[in-house]
């Protein structure tokens, strides 16, 4: 067979800085000769050849192992059948679109692009035909399966991989208290969705899906009761607790819910028919595979190290040693799963990607990062990217104190100030006690949530909605007070004002008719027209009641008069 500088003859620097990268190792020439030979120095190690393929997926590690027991090379023909295609493209389209590093990859390209195969022609029986094949020098120095058996689920992620970081953060709790204030003043999520903040910072979901999955959450939780109204004490306890122990009280809701499907909430996809999955027992399983981490580099199990690990690596070795880690007797036909975009029913394995191996994804960047287990890597920007976009994961700082039942340490501080104006409008910083933000936003109108503050307005509307549901303008005043909030005098009084005789003041959209002279309106007020006035405001200005304008116009041309109106009809 040739050897590994023989394969690489005709290969261009761009080919050679390839290897490298997957290798994570630095090529220190710009020429081609010199990069090979740099290659083969650092390669031809057992060692470092056994350590680089721990970090390879595991799919291309079968293939070649399965070419290792066949004298090191099959027919090319046969071996893309087995194993995928390597695509054929050009230089510039290569390093544009860098097919070697998207989940398209086969098995084969992946070991091509990594130098480990080569393609020649051989003779056979049937005259020359074309080979893939392992370089002898390294079919050498290439340890046995064997050793690799115990190699654990997905690689260690690649440094682009990661290029920008969304760290764990407890924004989860900002929202909760969001969540349960709008669901006690009854509005619908397109009216809670504004004030969310964690897809205002981080939109990897549809705001519609992190609602309805913080809901459900809370709902395990036991703060939600089947008609998704908060129970008032419980909804207070969890509020005033610590940040740590509400995050704890959150996650265990999500390890030990039976209700809590993360099956249901894929974007994408939807569920239909009577058919029944196991959520706590997939997430049980799914924990174990990236649980089985934590093992790296000689820990002990149980120490979460935080070490950037690849998603798509983790998600194709799971599909590879466990496809049915949610399906008994793995059955991929009786669950109804419609994808939504083609209309298609979802069966069979052919459908595991979008399914087995979307459910993974979800369950990394969308629980497990909400309640700050993990962080998360991707390659775009996060104001682009999506949660199908995110290409690393790693536990946080909170891991270990998660999987341990303590409640995190570390969490963010709430010493955010209110800032009430003498206009009713109320400002509230990240940061500010959650139990005060509730009562507050009980009170008054939401004005949604930018530049680091949730916004709101005091309106007489807003309160007659607080004193159905109960409460007084003492609460909010009481509350104010105790925070140690500065209130205006002035919105103390319209605030006391209002409770003892409601608005002192209404402001309201009028039409209005202006003339050019006072006999105008004295021949209007003479005719039919006059019952459509809603009072003069000055000799040649009169309001018009509402929806009366065009027969107030039809009145004028019967008395010789045109009149031109601003109203959009």
């Amino acid at each position: 067979m040739p050897d590994f500088v023989t394969s690489l003859q005709g290969k261009d620097l761009g080919h050679l800085e390839i290897i490298a990268e997957l290798w994570g190792i630095e090529l220190e020439t710009q020429d081609v000769h010199k990069g090979i030979k740099h290659l083969q120095t650092v390669l031809f190690n057992q060692d470092f050849i056994w350590r680089m393929l721990e970090k390879s997926p595991q799919e291309s590690r079968l293939a070649l192992f399965d070419l290792s027991s066949n004298q090191g090379r099959m027919r090319w023909s046969e071996f893309k059948k087995k194993y995928g295609d390597i695509r054929d493209i050009g230089a510039g389209r290569r390093d544009r679109e860098k097919p070697y590093s998207d989940n398209k990859t086969s098995p084969a390209e992946a070991l091509w692009y990594r130098g480990l195969i080569g393609r020649t022609f051989f003779d056979s029986s049937s005259g020359l035909e074309e080979y893939i094949y392992i370089p002898d020098d390294i079919q050498e120095v290439l340890p046995s399966e064997n050793k690799l058996e115990s190699q654990r689920l997905g690689r260690p992620a690649l440094k682009y991989e990661f290029k920008y970081i969304l760290p764990a953060r407890d924004w989860i709790l900002e929202d909760a208290c969001t969540l349960l204030a709008g669901l006690r003043c009854k509005l619908d999520h397109t009216q809670i969705a504004p004030s969310t903040r964690h897809t205002a910072e981080y939109p990897l979901f549809a705001v519609t899906t992190y609602l309805n999955a913080l809901q459900s959450l809370l709902f395990s939780a036991g703060i939600l009761d089947e008609n998704n109204e908060p129970y008032p004490d419980r909804t207070r306890a969890f509020l005033e607790s610590v940040k740590g122990d509400a995050l704890l009280s959150l996650f265990n809701a999500w390890l030990n819910s039976e209700s809590f499907n993360e099956l249901s909430f894929i974007p994408g996809i939807k569920l239909e028919g009577e058919w029944n999955n196991d959520p706590k027992d997939t997430r049980r399983r799914v924990l174990e595979f990236i649980g089985a981490l934590c093992s790296a580099s000689g820990q002990e199990i149980g120490v979460l190290e935080p070490t950037w690990w690849s998603m798509p690596s983790v998600v194709s070795d799971v599909k590879a040693a466990s496809p049915d880690y949610q399906r008994p007797a793995g059955d991929y036909d009786s669950w109804y799963i419609q994808d939504v975009e083609s209309g298609e029913y979802l069966r069979g394995f052919e459908s595991w990607d979008k399914v087995d191996g979307n459910l993974i994804c979800f369950m990394l960047t969308g629980p497990l990062f909400w309640l700050g287990c993990v962080e998360l890597g991707s390659t775009l920007d996060p104001d682009n990217a999506r949660y199908n976009d995110i290409s690393a994961f790693r536990f946080s700082g909170w891991a270990n104190d998660f999987f341990n039942n303590r409640p995190p340490r570390g969490t963010s501080s709430e010493k955010g100030e209110l800032s009430i104006g003498s206009d009713a409008r109320i400002s509230a910083p990240l940061g500010t006690n959650r139990a005060l933000r509730y009562i507050v936003s009980r009170f008054c109108e939401w004005m949604g949530y930018s530049r680091g503050s949730y916004r709101y307005r005091i309106t007489p509307s807003s309160l007659e909605s607080a004193r159905q549901g109960g409460l007084t303008v003492g609460h909010l005043l009481r509350a104010l007070n105790q925070s140690g909030c500065d209130v205006p005098p002035n919105l103390v009084m319209a605030l006391k004002g209002w409770e003892k005789g409601g608005p002192q003041a209404k402001i309201e959209e009028r039409v209005l008719l202006k003339v050019s002279s006072p006999e105008i309106l004295t021949k209007l007020s003479a005719s039919r027209a006059a019952r459509f006035f809603d009072g003069p405001l000055s000799p040649t200005v009169i309001a018009i009641k509402p929806g009366a304008w065009q027969k107030v116009a039809h009145a004028l041309a019967e008395l010789g008069y045109l009149a031109e109106t601003t109203i959009e009809e």
